[in-house]
C-alpha cells in the first residue's frame, strides 16, 4: 500500500500561503492580524496532524504493524536525525 500524500501536500501549501498572507497585513488592523494569526495556527495544526498520520502509516507499512511511538517522542527523534 502506498502513502497518499495529496492531502498532506495541500495542507502544507495552504499553510505556506497563509504565512505569506500574514506577512502582508498592515499592523494597524489588530482584529485582522488576530484573525489571520488564528488561521495560520489552524493550518499548522492540520499539517502537523497529517504529517504525524503519514509517518505513522509509513512506519506501520515498512517497519512493523504494531509500531506505537508517541507523537512527541517521534518528532523529537526526527529532530535529532535532521
Amino acid at each position: 500500500m502506498s502513502l497518499y500524500l495529496e492531502n498532506f501536500a495541500k495542507s502544507v501549501d495552504i499553510l505556506e500561503r497563509s504565512v505569506r498572507t500574514a506577512g502582508r497585513i498592515d499592523d494597524s488592523d489588530e482584529d485582522l492580524k488576530e484573525t489571520v494569526r488564528a488561521g495560520v495556527i489552524q493550518h499548522f495544526e492540520v499539517a502537523y496532524e497529517l504529517s504525524w498520520k503519514m509517518i505513522q502509516k509509513w512506519l506501520k507499512e515498512n517497519i512493523s504493524s504494531d509500531v506505537n511511538i508517541p507523537k512527541k517522542a517521534l518528532f523529537k527523534e526526527l529532530q535529532n536525525i535532521v
